[in-house]
């Protein structure tokens, strides 16, 4: 049974726009569809798509990671696993904070196989993993050559470093002088990574049209055959904490009406028949300034779909289009049911900051006007627009030893059917 599509209509007259200051609140939901209702009625023959089951997928989302060039920040290893007892490809793009893909390469799976990624080995040395062939394994024509994989070359680990800092594309690549990131100035690496099943070798991004075809008849597959886990460990410590690998299963076809050609999937074009991520999300915080508490304030790990397909890169010193993304709603509550209904967008005058504003983006709860110093919040990331706008919302809190632990946020929703009612904050 196919879900209720959401019409891609201008969502004013359907969401009353909230700002204000503190006030008393109440939460309630009673106006909105059960909450264990709101996942789609599709489903494969296990697991029901529009959720975010943990279990093998044709596509792995690492929401957001970041890579201290100077070698002394943490390192993030992700691990991908192939769930069945024969070969496989898979394809793996590296993309910026702002939803441009940089760098791409194939991963050879054998039966049951693994390959391991160091984020850092990549950015810093070039490493990436030396997956090789079994020998007389019969591959695809497209592979002749491939595997094992080189390190990358120095002026290539260049130039993943300069874009995805922000920085211009260094003399000699297709966009020289131009920029694909937002330009923090701390000389750290931001960005996410995604990986596809596929069925050939291939030098492309999924931005490439025949990248992806109507049933995973593309170079993509709809083969739901990856799994993977991602973990950070902290610079000189024995100590590291579990990062989310968001798993995004694949299935049917726009040709066998499973999928209509203006569904929400998680790429910005059906062809990719890939279930959507929510938009709407629930997490703890802390904001222990003055407060006897041996950790520091909470950050936000978010992802957020850009929505189209923009591997061009920009002037630099501009924010370009749809950047930086508006939230619908986002309101902070303490424990006593207190609320603070925060600005959807960021004011001209600096005074408003944008929370999550980018594709991904590390948003520190201290950057936030505060008035508690601890409770949860309520993050609506869908904007205004036409568009539900697919998220995914990770929590990190750092303890005053350096140390630090990860949770996932709660979803709500999917972009397949998302939460279509604001919160009800009693004056």
């Amino acid at each position: 049974m196919r879900p209720r599509r959401y019409p891609r209509c201008n969502r004013r007259s359907r969401l009353r726009r909230r700002t204000g200051a503190v006030v008393a609140a109440l939460l309630t939901f009673g106006a909105a569809t059960p909450l264990e209702t709101q996942s789609p009625a599709r489903t494969t023959a296990a697991h029901g798509i529009g959720n975010l089951d943990p279990t093998p997928a044709a596509t792995l989302l690492l929401p957001y990671f970041e890579v201290d060039l100077a070698g002394s920040g943490p390192q993030t290893l992700l691990t991908v696993t192939n769930s069945t007892d024969r070969p496989i490809l898979a394809h793996t793009t590296l993309w910026t904070d702002l939803g441009r893909p940089v760098l791409d390469f194939d991963l050879y799976l054998t039966a049951f196989g693994s390959s391991h990624l160091d984020l850092t080995a990549i950015f810093l040395f070039g490493d990436v993993p030396s997956s090789e062939a079994a020998e007389g394994q019969d591959l695809p024509l497209s592979c002749a050559g491939i595997f094992p994989l080189p390190n990358l070359p120095s002026p290539l680990i260049d130039y993943i470093q300069k874009v995805h800092r922000g920085e211009p594309a260094p003399p000699g690549f297709l966009h020289s002088g131009r920029c694909a990131g937002v330009a923090h100035g701390d000389g750290v690496a931001r960005g996410y990574l995604t990986i596809d099943a596929v069925r050939d070798c291939s030098q492309v991004f999924p931005t490439i049209n025949g990248y992806f075809g109507d049933g995973g008849t593309a170079i993509a597959t709809n083969a739901n055959v990856l799994w993977g886990e991602a973990r950070v460990v902290e610079t000189g410590s024995l100590h590291h904490h579990s990062v989310p690998v968001v798993h995004i299963e694949a299935a049917g076809s726009i040709a066998s009406g499973f999928w209509d050609s203006l569904d929400e999937t998680f790429y910005p074009t059906a062809l990719s028949n890939r279930e959507p991520t929510p938009t709407t999300w629930l997490a703890r915080y802390e904001d222990p300034i003055g407060m006897p508490l041996p950790e520091e304030p909470s950050d936000l790990l978010c992802w957020r779909s850009p929505e189209i397909f923009s591997p061009t890169f920009f002037t630099c010193g501009t924010t370009p289009a749809p950047f930086p993304l508006p939230a619908f709603e986002v309101v902070l509550f303490d424990d006593q049911e207190n609320a603070l209904v925060l600005p959807s967008e960021a004011s001209a005058d600096g005074e408003d900051v944008a929370i999550c504003p980018y594709a991904a983006y590390r948003q520190r709860v201290a950057d936030l006007p505060m008035a508690f110093s601890r409770g949860w919040i309520y993050l609506n990331l869908q904007s205004e627009s036409q568009l539900p706008w697919q998220s995914h919302v990770h929590l990190e809190r750092r303890l005053a030893s350096g140390d630090s632990t990860g949770q996932p946020a709660i979803p709500l929703d999917s972009a397949l059917q998302p939460v279509e009612t604001a919160i009800a904050v009693a004056p």
